[in-house]
């Protein structure tokens, strides 16, 4: 069977064999008897493959098991690095967000960037002394360079929409990428815009 073979390429044990058993009850089984890692494997495993089975009746592509075999490697590999970033805490200090003073407005934006396509998407929030969201706003971008480029195209539309909505007392505009931020003072703005 396809993803029994896909399964010993990884170095995946199965036990129990498929054979004899139903679909729905083997994999009952497996998910039942088994850790959380090997748990995670079996999931992009058979997400992979039913992806790939997808694309070879659709587009016609041979089955390929080595190929299969080395993107499920990269995509566990990859998914385990992206959760080791993500459950590493911040520092405290950065993720705390200080207001503005009274009667003024603070503008917040955070970006991504999309290397393989060379888009983005940014959003942008502004609030009161009191943290009271007074707009929010959220933009896609295209054929944009480099993760720099969204940075800056983030910093200059969070001024221009902050112009639009007439707000004259915005006192900061500052990235929440802490990455970002980091040992950096927020850009001071004048009280007057236009």
């Amino acid at each position: 069977m396809f993803i029994e073979s896909v399964l010993q390429g990884l170095g995946v044990d199965v036990s129990p064999s498929i054979q004899g058993q139903s679909w729905k009850l083997w994999s009952a089984n497996i998910f039942s008897c088994t850790g959380e890692e090997k748990c995670k494997w079996l999931t992009i495993v058979l997400w992979a493959v039913w992806y790939h089975r997808n694309k070879a009746y659709h587009q016609g592509e041979k089955q390929n098991i080595v190929g299969l075999v080395t993107f499920i490697k990269a995509y566990y590999s990859d998914s385990t690095f992206t959760e080791s970033v993500i459950s590493t805490p911040r520092n405290q200090m950065n993720s705390i967000w200080k207001p503005p003073g009274i009667n003024e407005i603070k503008c917040n934006f955070d970006a991504t960037f999309n290397k393989c396509m060379f888009s983005s998407v940014f959003g942008i929030i502004f609030r009161d002394s009191e943290g009271h969201i007074l707009a929010t706003y959220a933009y896609p971008n295209s054929f944009v360079a480099d993760a720099t480029t969204v940075e800056a195209k983030a910093c200059l539309q969070a001024v221009t929409v902050a112009e639009e909505l007439g707000f004259r007392r915005l006192v900061s505009v500052e990235p929440s990428g802490a990455y970002y931020c980091e040992g950096r003072k927020s850009m001071a703005i004048d009280d007057d815009l236009g």
